[in-house]
């Protein structure tokens, strides 16, 4: 006869959900975001985990972890809006995931980002004038359109 007795690790989030948004505004530099998150072991045991997530999501300052029971410790989670470089808007959602060591629970705080760029859409994408003879003009019409959420500057 053999008897155990298992803990769940129990952990305790200051928020289940981080969400950023980023404008763009060509006067200021597109900076990395942070927010804070505060987790609390609730369970009777010490818990060790990692806490893992993709870009352009990041932790800060280490994702190696161990809490006592009761015990709290803060992290930071950073946002990088220029992680593709390619200035287009989008949204991006995923999941901060806290692994415990020798459980397979799993924990998570979702994660979401709207990031806003002026971005043009312009109605040809190539121009074919033809044969235009010497001291003659000829005129194509282009429309250029803001399909993003943030005005668009011209120079």
């Amino acid at each position: 006869y053999a008897s155990a007795s298992v803990a769940i690790p129990l952990m305790d989030f200051s928020k289940d959900t981080l969400a950023f948004e980023f404008s763009h505004d060509p006067d200021f530099a597109n900076e990395v975001q942070e927010q804070p998150v505060t987790m609390r072991n609730v369970s009777a045991v010490p818990l060790r985990f990692t806490v893992q997530m993709n870009p352009p999501f990041d932790v800060e300052p280490k994702p190696d972890w161990e809490l006592e029971p009761n015990e709290a410790a803060t992290i930071r989670v950073t946002f990088d809006p220029d992680y593709r470089g390619d200035c287009q808007s989008h949204e991006v959602r995923d999941k901060l995931l806290v692994c415990y060591d020798d459980n397979p629970h799993v924990d998570s705080v979702d994660l979401g980002a709207e990031i806003s760029f002026p971005n043009l859409d312009v109605s040809h994408s190539f121009i074919d004038f033809g044969s235009v003879l010497n001291d003659t003009t000829k005129r194509e019409y282009v429309t250029v359109r803001n399909t993003g959420s943030v005005p668009a500057r011209f120079e």
